[in-house]
C-alpha cells in the first residue's frame, strides 16, 4: 500500500504540472513507467476517480483562478488550462460547477 501511495503522488505531480498540456493517459503512464492499467487502479482507489475527471477538475479549478482574475477571455482560459475546444470547456464547466463560466464569472 505504501508503494501504491508513492506512485500515487508521482502521478498527481506529474498531472499538476502538466495539466495544462494535451496530457493523455499514454503520457502519463510513459513518464512514471507504469501500465495505465495500473495507474487507472491507483487512482481509482486512492480517489475514487478516473485519470480523465482528475485531470478536469485540475483544469476547472486553475479555470476558476482565472475566472476570478476577470482579465482573460473563456477561449484564452480553455487554452491555457489544456482544453482542446472552448465548447468542450464549457461544457465540462457547466457539468463540474453547475454554471458555464460567464455565468461563473459574474
Amino acid at each position: 500500500m505504501e508503494r501504491q501511495y508513492r506512485y500515487f503522488h508521482r502521478i498527481i505531480a506529474y498531472m499538476e504540472g502538466n495539466y495544462m498540456k494535451d496530457l493523455s493517459l499514454e503520457q502519463l503512464c510513459e513518464e512514471v513507467s507504469l501500465s495505465t492499467t495500473y495507474v487507472n487502479h491507483i487512482l481509482k482507489s486512492c480517489t475514487d476517480r478516473t485519470f480523465i475527471h482528475l485531470l478536469n477538475e485540475m483544469r476547472i479549478k486553475k479555470a476558476c483562478e482565472y475566472l476570478e482574475e476577470d482579465r482573460l477571455k473563456v477561449r484564452e482560459i480553455a487554452e491555457k488550462t489544456g482544453f482542446q475546444s472552448s465548447k468542450y470547456f464549457i461544457k465540462i464547466f457547466k457539468d463540474m460547477q453547475g454554471v458555464t463560466p460567464g455565468q461563473y464569472k459574474r
